[in-house]
């Protein structure tokens, strides 16, 4: 079908077209559907004019209301729009592409008018082709950076011309101001309208009016000297000082710092030194300072006028003379304090010198003066017997080691044990000055003392006259009611024999003479006692016969101490019962005897009324003095009387109880329903203190002393106790 001829000699242009619809009627509606989406549909309605589907390729109005000249063409395709030029429509080579989500160009799109843009706009370029200026206008706001791989150009905040460039923070373009200076660059490098002059091996010192660099000495960085600058907070400040003709720094407002200190230099990586040709240098470390002349510090330097080097203590203005300390794992140990004298810091702990390292002489031009101290000499103890600390030593062997002298000594002694006793290593044996030595009875100050013959390694109390026999060891110091550790003065008093020569001969004999039978009489011998029937005074010893010897030899202490009874009842039957005191802080005695040693560690009871509660209860034997000997300690009825029946507990502690009298005692902080103990024959014990009530501190607890009563005869029931 043809619109017209080609050949038309170019009349009858602009006729209307051989496909004509008078009516199109009101929009919006498909006028020619070229693809049917839904033709089933189609060919199943009446006339074959359905609804459109959103599918369909059309050629239709979307305006109109009935009148001609009221209506908007439309196209529509389920894919794409394209347009092509010289081309059958291959599907890629359009010039043109509108698809839902996009409108391309592959030719070059041109705008005589002007472009109006709500949206965003992405090109690789834009070039105006028509005269005059070229222009954007576009409204403001704050910008984002753009996305990865992007730059963005844009009106922000107050309208600023910004960039982002590949996804960077957005900044500001830089811009001349109306004299030509560069204006607005924050963020971003400055580009000039040509490379400056750079400076060549060198540091630049400022820039000039073109932008070129003015160049400094080759590799010298140069400042002009300049007087202290104000320290700037969170900031560092570099500068040469003009006092100093040096570098500093102040760091974060701070204490201006000289760096690269004169004269003083690294020679490897593990060396500091300090040098400035011949003369001396000096280093100090200050623990307060003013200024120059107000100051406490540490001198490390050289006295050129004694030519030695040393380490000082200085101070000035008001400071401080302080001393030097020698510092070891967190303490000082050694202080030369701010009167000159060495010492060590804690007292009576540390040494000079060791039993292998030893000092060679020691001068001293007035005295040694050891306070409470002595002089004392290494011995190697015996490795046997040995020494004991603050007991007397004599030697014994070849070679000779140090032992604790024996009550037989009467001479030899060497000195005072103060350390290093035992039976290995070397014992310090004070031989002059001050020690404590073991006394075996009381002390009076200014008496002599000499070896004891009652307890081995003690020393001994000898009175305030010169002893006529027997070592003299030294005075004592204090004076002192009983036994005990206490001071003596080694050497002090001792005297030279008072002969008034050599001896020539002994007995008639010359010499090396050894005493023989019939050379002294008994009456010849001071003090001494016959044979027969003799008369002991002192505290004459002898030898301990066997626990089991039934002969006429002599019975020493340790032998009666040794005949010992396996048990003890305070009572010999068990037929009544003894209760416990209610009353709030009391105590119950009655008075027991035992007559012979015994060694003890548990005691046994009958309860006859339990008590399986937290009252707590407490029994024990004291002796005639009120002294607690022996008990059970505070223990509740859960354990003490937690059934009825006979009961076994251990004392506190052993005891050893030699015969005399005693006091059975109870206590409990029980006031009702308490534990009941059998006791003897109701009313038939004899004793001398029968259910005394006492006051103690806590009901349920002996004191460990209390006030014994009078002796009061009675008969009552005594409680059944077995003490074993």
């Amino acid at each position: 079908m043809a619109s017209k001829t080609n050949a038309d000699a170019g009349l009858l242009t602009n006729l209307k077209g051989r496909l004509n619809f008078c009516c199109v009627g009101t929009a919006p509606g498909h006028i020619i559907t070229l693809s049917d989406s839904n033709f089933q549909k189609t060919i199943a309605t009446s006339n074959n004019r359905p609804f459109n589907d959103a599918n369909d390729a059309f050629i239709g109005a979307d305006q109109g209301d009935g009148s001609p000249v009221q209506i908007g063409i439309s196209f529509g395709a389920p894919i794409s729009l394209s347009n092509y030029i010289g081309n059958v429509g291959d599907g890629t080579n359009w010039l043109e592409r509108l698809t839902s989500g996009l409108k391309e160009f592959k030719t070059t799109v041109q705008m005589d008018g002007g472009l109006n843009v709500a949206g965003t706009v992405q090109a690789s370029s834009f070039v105006t082709v028509g005269p005059g200026a070229w222009s954007v206008q576009a409204g403001f706001a704050p910008l984002s950076p753009a996305a990865t791989g992007k730059s963005l150009i844009g009106f922000g905040t107050s309208g600023k011309l910004q960039v982002s460039e590949n996804s960077g923070a957005v900044v500001e373009v830089a811009k001349l101001d109306v004299n030509g200076n560069v204006t607005e660059n924050a963020n971003t490098a400055t580009q000039l309208a040509q490379l400056p002059t750079q400076c060549s091996g060198s540091f630049a010192t400022g820039i000039q009016a073109n932008g070129n660099a003015n160049c400094g000495t080759a590799s010298v960085m140069q400042l002009a000297e300049t007087t202290a600058p104000t320290g700037i907070p969170n900031y560092g400040l570099f500068w040469f000082d003009s006092s100093c003709h040096c570098p500093k720094v102040i760091s974060n407002n701070g204490q201006a710092v000289q760096l690269g200190l004169t004269n003083v230099f690294n020679t490897d990586a593990n060396t500091l030194e300090e040098y400035n040709g011949a003369t001396p240098q000096t280093f100090s470390v200050y623990g307060t300072r003013t200024d120059a002349s107000n100051y406490e510090r540490l001198r490390l330097s050289y006295d050129s006028t004694d030519s030695y080097f040393f380490l000082g203590s200085d101070a000035a203005g008001t400071g401080t003379q302080r001393g030097l300390g020698f510092w070891m794992q967190g303490s000082l140990r050694w202080v030369i304090d701010s009167a000159f004298n060495l010492k060590p810091w804690s007292d009576n702990i540390k040494d000079v010198g060791t039993p292998t390292l030893r000092l060679k002489h020691l001068y001293a031009g007035t005295y040694v003066d050891t306070t409470t101290g002595a002089l004392a000499t290494d011995i190697p103890n015996a490795a046997t017997t040995g020494t004991t600390l603050n007991k007397l030593a004599k030697l014994t062997g070849a070679p000779s080691t140090a032992v604790i002298t024996a009550t037989s000594d009467t001479g030899g002694v060497v000195g005072v044990v103060v350390d290093g006793a035992g039976i290995a290593q070397s014992a310090q044996i004070a031989r002059a000055g001050q020690a404590i030595c073991v006394f075996d009875g009381a002390t009076t100050a200014g008496d002599y003392v000499q070896i004891s013959s009652i307890t081995a390694g003690d020393c001994h109390d000898a009175g305030s006259g010169y002893p006529t026999s027997g070592q003299v060891l030294g005075m004592v110091l204090s004076t002192n009611a009983g036994a005990g550790n206490y001071a003596m003065l080694i050497g002090a008093g001792a005297q030279a024999s008072s002969g008034s020569g050599a001896v020539t001969s002994v007995f008639g004999r010359t010499g090396s003479v050894t005493a023989a039978s019939g050379d002294y009489s008994v009456g010849q011998v001071t003090g001494a006692a016959p044979s027969a029937s003799p008369t002991f005074t002192g505290t004459p010893s002898a030898p301990t016969p066997a626990a089991s010897d039934n002969s006429t030899k002599l019975a020493t202490t340790a032998y009666v101490q040794s005949q010992t009874c396996p048990i003890w009842f305070t009572t010999p039957n068990a037929a009544s019962t003894v209760s416990f005191t209610t009353t709030a802080n009391k105590a119950t005695l009655w008075g027991v005897v035992l007559y012979c040693n015994l060694s003890t560690t548990q005691i046994t009871y009958d309860v006859a009324t339990a008590d399986n509660t937290a009252n707590t209860y407490d029994i024990g034997i004291m002796n005639s003095a009120g002294t607690v000997v022996a008990h059970i300690g505070s223990t509740a009825g859960t354990a003490f009387s937690a059934s009825t029946g006979w009961k076994t507990v251990n004392w506190t502690a052993s005891a050893q109880l030699p015969p005399g009298k005693y006091y059975a005692a109870l206590t409990t902080n029980c006031t009702t329903a308490c534990a009941v103990l059998e006791g003897g024959n109701s009313g038939a014990g004899l004793t001398y203190a029968g259910n005394i009530s006492e006051s103690v501190t806590a009901g349920g607890t002996l004191p460990a002393t209390i006030t014994v009563p009078s002796d009061s005869y009675t008969a009552t029931t005594i409680p059944s106790f077995s003490i074993h």
